[in-house]
């Protein structure tokens, strides 16, 4: 490699590291800065400012030191990825399936991948070449600014990333409040449920001849993915707990790795129907496999299904085990 290309694998890079960085930042904002606990939020925090201020110093000067440094941070991060797929404990209690959250998963893998073969690239023309020469500097002036467009895109991304989930006054959803069991006015049927950060307020609507019968635990139509059927007497749980149920068909919000309400009270032959409004991917799936959602509800996906039979139910998100909620049907 010529002194002009090398310093151009140098600068690339810096630009993969600094993509890694954005990513980390970018999910921080997007529901990973405080569970399973806050510490993967700090360690998402810590990458992004780790990769902002290497890739500076990468556009800043040619030091070996320097490409070692790029190397750790992009080989820390891959060794997280992996722990965080192929453990039962992740990291920080932390775990996750392939390349969720997608796409951002993907850039990142790329990107931390890409660092490392650019880098071990530079390292290896240095070695070979022998040169006694001090260390290339890039001048003040590119420095400077290479500097600047990293803490300007690291701060940017921060910033669009937290605009973008705060919520507003209209977003709240028109869910059942775990602690009263009742929910103000009538829920809205499956298609009337919001995509993705949309912000906004399902409404009730009236769905022509989407009833169901006792007993054959199909979804309505409209809904994105059929229901199975209705679980048996014998796979119902425990009584449900004293409290009054609502009536009407019901829905639930996927919303900051959660389910909305996390507990609901309903009566037999009532249609519940979750929307994923993250922008991850998410499911729905009974404990005892009566009922599930595709595997993978992108952001706006919803499923629906109806409960035929009294009991208990106990659901999870698969990818995010986590994420529990519970339906009790009198």
């Amino acid at each position: 490699m010529t002194p002009i290309t090398t310093t151009a694998a140098r600068w690339l890079a810096a630009a993969a590291l600094l993509v890694g960085g954005l990513v980390h930042i970018y999910l921080y904002y997007q529901g990973y800065r405080s569970f399973p606990n806050a510490n993967l939020g700090r360690s998402f925090v810590l990458n992004a400012v780790a990769s902002a201020v290497v890739a500076a110093l990468l556009v800043a000067r040619s030091d070996r030191l320097i490409q070692l440094a790029g190397i750790a941070v992009a080989a820390g991060t891959l060794i997280a990825f992996t722990l965080t797929r192929v453990t039962d404990k992740g990291v920080f209690g932390f775990t996750e399936k392939g390349l969720n959250p997608s796409p951002e998963a993907i850039i990142a893998l790329v990107a931390e991948i890409a660092a490392i073969v650019l880098l071990v690239l530079t390292l290896l023309t240095d070695v070979l070449v022998k040169t006694d020469a001090p260390p290339r500097r890039t001048p003040l002036a590119i420095s400077v600014a290479g500097l600047v467009v990293a803490a300007a895109a690291t701060i940017g991304v921060g910033a669009a990333a937290a605009h973008k989930t705060t919520p507003s006054a209209s977003s709240a959803p028109a869910a059942t409040s775990p602690s009263s069991g009742t929910t103000p006015g009538t829920a809205p049927d499956s298609g009337s449920a919001t995509a993705a950060g949309s912000g906004t307020t399902p409404t009730a609507t009236t769905t022509p001849s989407a009833a169901t019968t006792a007993g054959s635990g199909a979804s309505s139509p409209g809904t994105s993915t059929a229901a199975t059927a209705a679980v048996s007497p014998s796979s119902a749980a425990a009584a449900p707990t004293a409290g009054a149920a609502t009536t009407g068909d019901q829905a639930v919000t996927i919303k900051g790795f959660a389910f909305a309400p996390q507990a609901l009270k309903i009566t037999v032959g009532t249609k519940v129907t979750w929307t994923n409004q993250d922008s991850f991917a998410h499911n729905v799936t009974s404990a005892d496999k009566s009922f599930a959602s595709d595997p993978k509800m992108g952001g706006g996906a919803t499923f629906s299904y109806t409960f035929a039979t009294p009991g208990s139910y106990t659901y999870i998100c698969t990818i995010h085990s986590y994420m529990t909620g519970t339906v009790t049907v009198t």
